[in-house]
């Protein structure tokens, strides 16, 4: 996760910068773009979270499966 952080700030900077620039005219995909990726970087942050978190568990077993029904 923290391997996309860099990539991350670059895309928020990105976007920042870009603000200025579609406020006096430019094309709103100067904005879009950045905050596309940044989008994909909070997906897969929760993805690799959503991982860590499944990894911590052990499965159910059989009785305790067949328990939750009754």
């Amino acid at each position: 996760m923290a391997s996309r952080l860099p990539a991350a700030s670059a895309a928020a900077l990105s976007a920042g910068s870009a603000v200025p620039e579609v406020w006096s005219g430019a094309s709103p995909a100067l904005v879009t773009a950045p905050l596309t990726l940044l989008a994909c970087y909070a997906l897969w942050a929760r993805a690799d979270l959503l991982l860590f978190a499944d990894a911590g568990e052990s499965p159910p077993t059989r009785s305790a499966a067949a328990g939750q029904g009754d």
